[in-house]
């Protein structure tokens, strides 16, 4: 019996998907540092953010692929079939740190600030979800999308119109695109008119809890906000922005009680977990619905606080684990792009336009699609997003062009004047 039957004897076959997902991990874990006994690592430094995005892209992909295109397949077991939501508020938890973080040590950041933001994360959102709507209009049904209401056949000038713009995504993950786009407006509008922090933030609070408030009213999952996936993850955002604000004190402190808080987490983090399906048997047992109001806000109340427990265990060990390497550097700078691209081609190789058969060739497919479209997105991406800013900060440039050429002026007449004394005396 060779190594191979040993290994497969003791966990299992080996499928072709499991091999790919041990190449990852030997990725992720390739020149991995732990600390010392009584040291700690930053785990919000920015290449630390950077490499955990990378991880959290692939990570994301794998869930869609496993959910959304193998349909729970055994075959292709992962064993966390519910972390989508939770990657998700890991992302909304880094923008509310970074602007944060930003905001607290960059003079005058807001000034701009929407410009740079909603063109960055807009354009590469509209540039997908302007081709599906394109391709849903002209294939209708053959490109399999049974959420979103461009997919009748009936050419809805509304539908198209509302689709282009986003207000009904094209692209069943774009929502989040659309959500974090809110969320940057929503900080800008109460940092810039009050200065006070605290109270920003409890601004920011009853303006998270006012579109749970929403979505349990509209309930329609076409529009963006009135999904599901965003109001169970979407605290965070708030929990990032207190985090940057209290970093120094909060890390201090969990210094002395590291081992201590850990275990507490996880504790709740699990508690929030058994919580939820204990709440969910019990709606099943009484025949009740969680489409009732006061149902559905408690589910989305538990989602969020599992959220928060989730980013508080990760960063809790981040403060041990140090991943570092050109990979997962290069994966963070394109997460964005892996996040926008790998759900169309995981349902376009899969579809009546066109069909991979072979499993192993689809699976392999499909993560050369991840890495390969992202890349060239990204230069794509890159190139649109500076043609925007430089067409929005075209004023401005021109205006401190025009500061620097007075300065100039006025620094040539003063050397002037000096000269002139100078030769005087």
């Amino acid at each position: 019996m060779n190594i191979s039957n040993i290994f497969c004897y003791i966990f299992g076959e080996i499928t072709f998907f499991s091999k790919i997902k041990f190449i990852l991990l030997c990725i992720l874990c390739y020149k991995m540092e732990i600390a010392e006994e009584g040291k700690f690592y930053n785990p919000f430094s920015f290449q630390q953010t950077k490499n955990i995005k990378g991880i959290l892209s692939i990570v994301i992909f794998i869930y869609h692929f496993y959910f959304a295109v193998l349909n729970n397949d055994n075959y292709y077991y992962i064993p966390f079939s519910d972390y989508g939501y939770k990657i998700v508020s890991i992302f909304f938890f880094y923008s509310g740190y970074g602007i944060m973080k930003k905001y607290l040590t960059t003079k005058n950041y807001l000034k701009g600030f929407l410009r740079k933001r909603l063109i960055s994360v807009l354009i590469p959102f509209y540039l997908i979800n302007t081709t599906l709507s394109v391709l849903y209009y002209f294939t209708g049904n053959k490109y399999l999308n049974t959420e979103n209401l461009i997919r009748k056949k009936e050419k809805n000038i509304k539908i198209i119109i509302f689709t282009l713009l986003g207000i009904t995504p094209a692209y069943e993950i774009g929502w989040y695109s659309i959500a974090i786009s809110v969320l940057y407006i929503s900080f800008y509008l109460s940092f810039r008119f009050i200065k006070y922090h605290n109270l920003n933030f409890i601004i920011i609070f009853i303006f998270l809890c006012s579109t749970i408030y929403y979505v349990n009213i509209k309930r329609d999952r076409h529009y963006c906000f009135q999904g599901f996936g965003y109001i169970k993850s979407h605290f965070p955002f708030l929990f990032g922005l207190i985090i940057a604000k209290y970093e120094n004190i909060i890390l201090n402190k969990i210094k002395k009680y590291h081992s201590f808080s850990l275990l507490l987490f996880l504790y709740f983090r699990f508690y929030f977990i058994d919580y939820y399906r204990d709440f969910i048997r019990y709606l099943k047992k009484k025949k009740l619905s969680l489409e009732e109001p006061k149902f559905y806000i408690k589910s989305a109340i538990i989602y969020n606080l599992h959220c928060i427990m989730s980013v508080i265990v990760v960063h809790l060990i981040l403060m041990k684990i140090y991943f570092h390497n050109k990979i997962l550097d290069y994966l963070g700078k394109i997460s964005y792009e892996i996040y926008l691209y790998h759900f169309f081609g995981l349902k376009l190789l899969r579809s009546e336009l066109y069909y991979i058969q072979s499993d192993r060739f689809y699976v392999l497919m499909c993560f050369c699609w991840t890495i390969i479209i992202p890349i060239i997105m990204n230069y794509v991406d890159s190139f649109l997003i500076n043609l925007g800013l430089k067409i929005a900060f075209c004023k401005l440039n021109s205006d401190k062009k025009k500061g620097k050429n007075q300065y100039f002026a006025v620094k040539n007449e003063l050397n002037q004047n000096n000269e002139k004394k100078n030769e005087n005396f």
